[in-house]
């Protein structure tokens, strides 16, 4: 009896190291330039920062990120009247993470999205300018906490 027990703890153990084991796999991250001008540079240090916050930079790492990011303006009007103009602010961020070594990829996403905003009277021009940018700001945080809640827990093998 003491030797069915001990052959079922130990079972059991292995099998829990091997389902921990493949949990997750979030190798550490280095950036390349990231493309899009100020927008790009304004992705640059949040992704800086956000990825130092949860301990994945390494300025050596072998893993390096790729990324753009652009936003885009469309102009639209939502009543019959004509009269409530919005702009819609859509947001792209294609990423690619390199691994420098095996020369291949280990992780891909095009990620996109969008938000508006009142059209004001050209009176208050500047009111406009102000949310565009905070805009394209809070666009920029929310797609690199996409690719954070994307990258955090899953695998990642060449490709």
């Amino acid at each position: 009896m003491f030797k069915i027990k001990l052959l079922i703890l130990l079972l059991s153990s292995i099998l829990v190291s091997c389902t921990t084991s493949l949990k997750v796999n979030n190798p550490k991250l280095d950036l390349n330039y990231i493309a899009g001008g100020v927008d790009g540079l304004i992705m640059n240090n949040m992704l800086t920062n956000y990825i130092q916050n949860y301990n994945l930079y390494d300025k050596n790492s072998n893993f390096k990120v790729d990324a753009s990011i652009s936003h885009k303006t469309n102009f639209f009007i939502t009543n019959i009247d004509n009269t409530s103009e919005r702009n819609l602010v859509s947001s792209q961020l294609n990423l690619t993470i390199m691994d420098k070594v095996n020369n291949c990829k280990i992780y891909q996403s095009n990620n996109e999205i969008s938000q508006f905003y009142i059209v004001v009277s050209s009176n208050q021009f500047t009111s406009n300018d102000a949310a565009l940018e905070k805009i394209k700001k809070e666009n920029t945080e929310n797609l690199v906490k996409l690719f954070l809640e994307d990258y955090l827990f899953n695998t990642y093998t060449c490709g």
